[in-house]
């Protein structure tokens, strides 16, 4: 089997079962170190320092659990990849953003921050 198949089946399932199986309060804002905890809401000069510290596989140790998972889909319909969105996170300009994490096929492409 293609290695990078089993990566993305193993990443898919470990989210699922964090879907599935996780106790988590899926309200708190900010970033979840761990479960049922509220979130910590960091600057955006803190944010930025955590993302260039984090390789791409210790996105959610670094991070924490998401407020929400949602699914990328390509032209077909199958299923491209997910977005992890932490509520409220990361503070600029006075305001709190979300930050969005973005991984396509088991790795994690980019961040954006945009408000809720």
């Amino acid at each position: 089997m293609n290695q990078k198949f089993i990566q993305s089946a193993v990443l898919g399932s470990l989210m699922f079962g964090v879907l599935v199986f996780g106790n988590f309060d899926a309200n708190a804002n900010g970033f979840h170190k761990k479960a049922n905890k509220n979130g910590e809401v960091v600057s955006a000069n803190q944010f930025y320092t955590m993302l260039d510290h984090t390789s791409d596989k210790e996105v959610a140790v670094t991070f924490g659990l998401p407020d929400t998972i949602s699914t990328l889909k390509d032209a077909d319909g199958s299923q491209a990849g997910v977005v992890w969105t932490y509520k409220n996170a990361v503070e600029k300009d006075s305001k709190e953003l979300d930050a969005n994490f973005v991984f396509v096929a088991g790795q994690f492409k980019y961040v954006t921050l945009s408000s809720s």
